[in-house]
């Protein structure tokens, strides 16, 4: 959870992945439309608003350790652009107006307004920067959450990289 303190996916570009994982995200739309309706109201209300925001986990998880995965996910996250088909969608549909769309097109994530560490084992997460581009961090950075913690927690051993414990002495 974020505390505020002051369509198909073909043919998207994929940043490469260095250490843990490709992207997880391949689309700008990978997000609740509610947030869409809600930056939109933002980018006509309170454009040159400034906020800041925190991740705060619910739970005693250490999540921590899963810091420089996630860090390596929003790094590839400011490769995400609205679609040529993505935007004719977004065209069509009568409650978002021709402006913002416009602004939508040129958006891109931008991994500085984000900081990523391991705090004694709790994950910190920390946003800042203009609402109109924050607002838009929550959804996607939940989802990196919930992939990093279960592609890393939940590895299953396979053939190709066996665990030591099955070594024959």
């Amino acid at each position: 959870m974020f505390i505020v303190l002051n369509a198909p996916v073909r043919g998207r570009y994929c940043a490469p992945m260095t250490q843990f994982a490709s992207p997880v995200l391949h689309s700008l739309l990978d997000t609740d439309a509610y947030k869409l309706h809600m930056q939109q109201a933002v980018f006509h209300h309170y454009y040159d608003v400034h906020v800041a925001a925190e991740f705060r986990c619910r739970g005693d998880d250490l999540l921590g350790i899963y810091a420089d995965a996630i860090r390596e996910q929003v790094q590839a996250m400011q490769h995400l652009r609205l679609q040529d088909d993505e935007y004719q969608w977004l065209s069509a549909l009568p409650f978002f107006k021709a402006d913002y769309l416009n602004w939508l097109r040129e958006f891109r994530f931008n991994p500085e307004q984000v900081t990523v560490s391991n705090d004694n084992g709790k994950l910190d997460i920390r946003l800042s920067g203009p609402w109109r581009e924050v607002i838009l961090w929550e959804v996607p950075l939940l989802a990196v959450i919930s992939e990093m913690y279960i592609a890393i927690a939940h590895r299953r051993p396979t053939l190709r990289k066996p665990s030591t414990r099955w070594k024959a002495n």
